[in-house]
């Protein structure tokens, strides 16, 4: 799934739609998409992944592949889940490492980012542990009450979730735009067009996101920016 956040990381950056939407309204755009593959997976999919696996060709193939590439094979033999997964993969890496703090760093102060960002990285760990013990939970309730095969059932449940979950970020984040962002944009310009800046310069203060190539070109000229890469990569490849 590397390859795909990379691909995600870098559409959200530097695709020309993505780039031609308003500021406000990416965020929506990245998020959708996913929550789309979800609901489709778990009305349309996956009750009829059975037939659209190539599980066959799979198995014919199996004598003339490496055994060292049997799991490759596997993969791409039950194409539906590993894209399910994938797709789940997505939504912690890009909505989490890449929206909600964008969000954050563009909402907060640098004093408020000091206070606060050690508690919602806290809080993001203690959700991952709330949502265990709620699939357990499901999982267990679905198999007592209704019995049998709860398979499907429970996945629409966990995606159902997922959705209400889903409409509670979106409500938060249309609340930060009218209540926070919008009011400090129209403050920035006034005072701007008051202290004589033209118009189209009357804009928010806030630091240039920047695109993907910009960030890599960052990455090779600042030892300090390069340095905190490796230090975060090499946590990951530990975690």
């Amino acid at each position: 799934c590397q390859p795909a956040y990379l691909l995600s990381v870098a559409d959200v950056s530097c695709h020309p739609q993505v780039a031609h939407l308003p500021e406000r309204a990416v965020f929506y755009a990245s998020v959708v998409p996913l929550l789309a593959y979800y609901a489709l997976f778990a009305t349309v999919v996956y009750p009829i992944a059975h037939t659209l696996h190539p599980l066959d060709l799979m198995h014919s193939l199996m004598p003339a592949v490496p055994a060292g590439l049997h799991g490759l094979l596997k993969v791409a033999g039950n194409w539906t889940y590993s894209l399910f997964f994938c797709m789940a993969e997505l939504w912690g890496a890009v909505v989490i490492s890449v929206l909600f703090w964008s969000l954050a760093n563009e909402v907060c102060t640098v004093d408020e980012a000091k206070a606060v960002y050690p508690f919602m990285a806290i809080g993001a760990n203690v959700a991952l542990v709330a949502a265990g013990c709620f699939i357990r939970l499901v999982n267990h309730t679905l198999s007592t009450t209704v019995g049998g095969d709860t398979q499907l059932l429970s996945l629409r449940v966990l995606i159902g979730t997922v959705m209400a979950m889903t409409a509670a970020m979106f409500a938060s984040k249309a609340f930060i735009d009218s209540k926070i962002l919008a009011p400090a944009a129209k403050a920035a310009a006034v005072a701007a067009a008051a202290d004589g800046v033209a118009q189209q310069k009357a804009v928010k203060k806030k630091k240039s996101k920047g695109t993907f190539a910009e960030g890599i070109a960052v990455l090779k000229n600042s030892p300090k920016i390069r340095n905190l890469a490796l230090l975060v990569m090499s946590y990951g490849v530990g975690h």
